[in-house]
């Protein structure tokens, strides 16, 4: 069944209402089929598709050309830079046997601005920058 023979359809069974609503009804349903028909493209709307492609075109070489968000030392994997990230202190790994069999804590006069302790949990907190290229949160001025 086609759309007009579905409004008309519509139209048939109100018939309990007004002349001048049913009326009313009809050229808006005859507004409503031409405005559904397929219509000719001009050259108005072909320069209009020409520039919303381009300009998806711009926004996706801005995306992935434009400047790096992150380093290869900071990468998140999406792109995006893991700073700044809470975590262990600053410290070393005993790796004498073969494998991290402890961890210790470097001493916190030795830890630098890079890295700010959590008040409620001693030896974490956050790591504010990559060391390699400056990227997250700076420090106050």
């Amino acid at each position: 069944m086609s759309g007009r023979s579905v409004l008309l359809c519509a139209l048939r069974l109100m018939g309990g209402l007004s002349r001048r609503f049913r009326s009313e009804m009809m050229m808006s349903t005859k507004t409503l089929l031409d405005w559904l028909k397929p219509r000719k493209r001009t050259e108005a709307d072909r320069l209009k598709a020409l520039k919303r492609a381009q300009d998806a075109e711009s926004m996706r070489s801005r995306v992935l050309l434009g400047e790096p968000q992150c380093c290869e030392h900071c990468d998140d994997g999406d792109g995006h830079c893991v700073f700044p990230y809470y975590g262990v202190a600053p410290h070393t790994h005993d790796t004498s046997q073969g494998w991290i069999g402890s961890t210790r804590l470097l001493p916190s006069d030795q830890w630098g601005d890079n890295f700010r302790e959590d008040p409620d949990c001693e030896g974490h907190g956050v790591y504010l920058r990559c060391e390699k290229c400056g990227r997250g949160e700076q420090p106050a001025a």
